[in-house]
């Protein structure tokens, strides 16, 4: 099936692999998506996710009188609110698809279909080295005990990846006091952002890309139900 969008100018076909893309690539910003699952996943191997390629076998587009319905199929983290990542998703495809496609997502149907715990990178590293790939580690790592000034300069790399995003996350940290007490849709943006922040530090540590994120999203319903979603 094609979404067929009519112009001044004349007319736009847009195939279901254009739209599962940007729906797939909708609801992977989520926190608390792990990635998109196949709406077959017993045939398809359950366990497994969909690389951004294959979104449309995790992607049902069909056509309605006001524009299209959605259902969308995913993996969700152990231990979030699925009802209100749901939400965000639902939120976030609906927004994508009218700003990118120019397109009206009449309906957003969300489909969990696996619950995964999340490995950090280090363990599913150690994990899956064999006994030649720890040698090369550990001589790897041996190498990184340099002199100060190789120190220095990777410092200043780290500095330079999120330069702007960095500063301006110390910044609202140092000027923005949460007042826990309040309820979520009464908090600001900015207290917000640093309240999920603060969940966020009480499950792990909180890295630069982390941030990012948070900061990246300014819409306050969103901020909410993100908030809403740690237990």
């Amino acid at each position: 099936m094609t979404v067929k969008i009519n112009t001044k100018d004349g007319q736009i076909e847009l195939s279901n692999d254009v739209i599962a893309t940007v729906v797939g690539g909708s609801a992977n910003e989520i926190f608390g998506v792990v990635g998109m699952a196949s709406k077959s996943a017993l045939k398809d191997n359950f366990q497994a996710l969909l690389r951004k390629e294959n979104y449309s076998k995790g992607v049902v587009i069909k056509s309605t009188d006001a524009g299209i319905s959605v259902d969308v199929y995913t993996v969700m983290s152990y231990g979030v609110k699925i009802s209100e990542v749901s939400k965000n998703i639902q939120e976030r495809v609906k927004f994508n698809l009218e700003n990118q496609l120019g397109i009206t997502a009449d309906m957003v149907n969300v489909y969990v279909q696996n619950v995964r715990m999340e490995e950090t990178e280090e363990t599913t590293s150690t994990q899956t080295e064999s006994p030649a790939q720890k040698t090369i580690t550990a001589a790897a790592k041996a190498e990184d005990i340099q002199p100060q000034k190789t120190a220095d300069t990777s410092a200043t790399s780290a500095e330079n990846s999120f330069p702007e995003n960095t500063e301006a996350a110390v910044e609202k940290e140092k000027t923005v006091i949460v007042d826990l007490n309040k309820s979520p849709e009464d908090m600001t943006v900015d207290e917000l952002q640093q309240a999920i922040l603060a969940k966020m530090a009480g499950n792990g540590p909180v890295t630069d890309q982390m941030k990012k994120t948070v900061y990246d999203n300014i819409w306050h319903d969103s901020l909410v139900n993100w908030l809403k979603s740690f237990h």
